[in-house]
């Protein structure tokens, strides 16, 4: 209840967002909005999440989900189709966790989620096949890079987490019923990725210092994404969600979260200025993700070091309501609205929601 003044502001921000057309909107049939197309696709996520968390109907979120008609769901599914590299993996994670949340809101008619269904499942496949690239024996170093080091759009944590997702809610949907069992063997192959991460983090040691296993406190070399939070995030709300005893490895990671409780990092510090990395706003409310998904976990498991993980995740969160107030004041729009306005207020929506 307390976000919800949050939430209004937010939604404000976002739908304004929407209607401003990026550079390379006439490419696109639906998400031509907010600065990029990754960007357009997480408004629209953010707008059917707050719905969803506010039970609110609105004529403006109604004209949203018009967009999502079958000829623009087959523009928007082809164009991704016919391009082999456009927004692998960041982007297409992004659409598929959209189409759950799409899903979920009670507002939207049974035959307008339908429509996503299919656009929904070529988005799978084609991100699934990205990531089955990924994991090829050749490809190890990179992998290595993309999971500890890399903190943009290219982190497959982030990637792996919604794709994982997806196959999981749609064997519980009744619009992706005829798919059952072509899931089963999609959500086994990335289990084992999961299982592979774990694997390798918990090794790194024989690959050298390159690779982090802990925060990353150096803003220097810091992105919107913290790699070892991402990979935290990932393993958590796999854990949460697969609700099981039967995976071997999960008794040793639970211990290595409540070990690691003890060193948890403060919230980044930096000034909101035009010569500031813009990436960095994101920083702070991407940790909160992590540590509300661990809280989660461990809370779950009767732990009680959940609790400083809450703690983390409500620092992190006031910290990056206190950027979003400084920009708030910032009068040049332009550039509010190219480094922040348009993509981190959907951060923020995400840090402030729980999943329904």
């Amino acid at each position: 209840i307390g976000n919800e003044k949050y939430l209004e502001r937010l939604w404000g921000i976002i739908d304004e967002g929407i209607k401003k057309e990026g550079p390379q909107s006439k490419k696109y049939a639906i998400f031509k909005g907010s600065y990029d197309w990754h960007s357009c696709v997480h408004a629209y996520w953010a707008l059917f999440r707050i719905s969803t968390v506010l039970d609110s109907k609105r004529d403006d979120l109604l004209n949203v989900a018009k967009m999502l008609n079958t000829k623009n769901l087959n523009v928007e599914s082809s164009y991704v189709e016919s391009h082999n590299r456009f927004e692998r993996p960041y982007g297409l994670a992004w659409y598929l966790f959209l189409s759950i949340e799409f899903h979920k809101n009670p507002h939207i008619t049974t035959d307008n989620k339908s429509l996503l269904c299919q656009s929904s499942l070529i988005i799978a496949l084609k991100l699934h096949e990205f990531l089955r690239i990924c994991f090829q024996k050749q490809n190890l170093p990179q992998l290595l890079s993309n999971i500890t080091v890399c903190g943009d759009h290219y982190n497959l944590s982030w990637a792996i987490l919604n794709l994982f997702k997806f196959y999981h809610f749609s064997t519980q949907c009744k619009d992706y019923n005829t798919q059952g069992t072509r899931f089963s063997s999609l959500i086994d192959e990335v289990q084992s990725w999961i299982f592979t991460i774990f694997n390798i983090i918990n090794s790194l040691s024989s690959f050298g210092d390159q690779y982090s296993t802990t925060f990353n406190t150096n803003l220097a070399h810091q992105e919107f994404f913290d790699p070892f939070a991402m990979y935290l995030t990932l393993v958590s709300d796999f854990l949460f969600i697969s609700n099981t005893n039967a995976i071997k490895w999960k008794e040793n990671f639970i211990a290595s979260l409540c070990d690691g409780a003890k060193n948890l990092p403060e919230p980044a510090h930096f000034k909101v200025e035009p010569a500031t990395n813009c990436h960095l706003f994101g920083l702070n409310w991407t940790r909160s993700w992590c540590f509300k998904s661990v809280s989660r976990l461990l809370k779950e498991e009767g732990k009680e070091e959940w609790k400083r993980y809450e703690a983390a995740k409500d620092e992190h969160i006031k910290s990056g309501l206190a950027e979003f107030e400084a920009m708030e004041k910032i009068r040049d729009e332009k550039y509010k609205f190219d480094a922040y306005s348009h993509w981190v207020p959907q951060f923020a929506v995400y840090s402030l929601t729980n999943e329904l």
